[in-house]
């Protein structure tokens, strides 16, 4: 989901996080799931009918 469309969705609901943060939070833990990423692709597409 884009973040201008999550920080609308927050905002609605009395959220104030902005798509700065956001974006922040989400390079930050690149880092973190790196290390997961080869790992997620191969059970998606073990999942997927060829």
């Amino acid at each position: 989901m884009p973040l201008y469309r999550l920080e609308g969705i927050l905002k609605r609901h009395g959220g104030r996080i902005s798509r700065t943060t956001m974006a922040n939070w989400i390079i930050r833990l690149d880092d973190v799931f790196k290390p997961s990423l080869p790992a997620m692709e191969s059970e998606a597409k073990a999942g997927r009918p060829q």
